[in-house]
């Protein structure tokens, strides 16, 4: 995943690779992959998304994540914690339990 970038701000966040228009100029997928270098990217205000933390999205954990702006990449830090509502989620395994 890359973060196309204007004045340290997120502008556009790119999950899959694709032709692009910037400046008028049209630039193939290809901008995408190993024949392009992280530094040619840069030089177009796009750069590579680095991770942090886990992702756990279940009926017992949410995680929230927080993006920042660095030099070379954006940072998505992920944050998990517990579900706060525990009778309530017990009491749904119980009824879920005797629907079986």
């Amino acid at each position: 995943m890359w973060a196309r970038i204007e004045d340290n701000k997120i502008v556009q966040t790119i999950s899959n690779p694709k032709a692009m228009t910037l400046n008028d100029i049209q630039y193939p997928k290809s901008i995408f992959t190993r024949a392009w270098t992280d530094e040619e990217r840069k030089a177009l205000g796009i750069v590579p998304y680095t991770y942090s933390g886990n992702n756990i999205n279940n009926e017992y954990y949410t995680s929230t994540f927080s993006d920042s702006v660095g030099d070379d990449a954006v940072t998505r830090t992920y944050t998990t914690s517990a579900v706060s509502d525990l009778a309530n989620l017990k009491s749904d395994k119980i009824t879920q339990a005797k629907d079986y």
